[in-house]
């Protein structure tokens, strides 16, 4: 945010640093995709963050194969 990466942007992080989002527009998500930013809200949402990458980089069949292998249902 400081940094102005996330301006005009669409972000989430950790709860309690929404301040640090400078020109984002907080969502709260456990993931959130805009453009070539891709924001994370913590330890918790790293299954959805490593399968939207998955999305992104090798489509949605790939990611939905890795869901069902591994048994996640989220």
């Amino acid at each position: 945010g400081h940094l102005g990466l996330l301006r005009d942007r669409r972000a989430t992080c950790y709860p309690g640093f929404e301040d640090q989002l400078e020109g984002a527009e907080y969502t709260a998500a456990l993931c959130t995709v805009d453009g070539n930013i891709i924001t994370g809200k913590g330890p918790g949402a790293s299954f959805e963050y490593g399968y939207t990458l998955v999305t992104l980089l090798k489509g949605e069949r790939v990611a939905e194969a890795l869901k069902k292998g591994m048994m996640y249902e989220g």
